[in-house]
Order: structure tokens, then sequence, then C-alpha cells
């Protein structure tokens, strides 16, 4: 039964990436920076709060990108 809750944990965990990077594409494709759809979407997918530290980690990308990019 365990290996049944983390094959379910992987796989929302990989939709969970995936939705993050397709709302980056979104952006991107609307002109805006990739990154600034990616934040959106872990902040529309994620319960926050999330530190400027948190959010670059979580997406791998720096603190400054972050700070750039939610403003």
């Amino acid at each position: 039964m365990n290996e049944n809750k983390d094959d379910i944990t992987e796989n929302t965990q990989a939709v969970v990436k995936n939705f993050i990077e397709q709302m980056g594409m979104m952006a991107q494709g609307d002109g805006l920076p990739r990154i600034s759809g990616k934040i959106f979407g872990l902040l529309l997918i994620e319960t926050g709060p999330f530190s400027f530290a948190e959010i670059a980690e979580r997406l791998a990308v720096s603190r400054g990108s972050v700070s750039t990019n939610t403003r």
C-alpha cells in the first residue's frame, strides 16, 4: 500500500511540475518572460506564502530573477 501512495505522490509532483512549466510557456507565447509565467503557475497551484528564496529554489532560478519578475 505504501508503494501506491509513493506512486501517487510522484505522479502529483510530475503534474504540478508540468503545470508550472506550461504556465511559463503560455506566458512566453504571450510575449512575457517565461519565468513570470512559472512564478504565477507556482503561486496558483501551491499553497503559500513563499519567500523569494523559496520560489527561486523551487523553480531553479536566481532570487534576482524572482525579484525582477514579481514586480
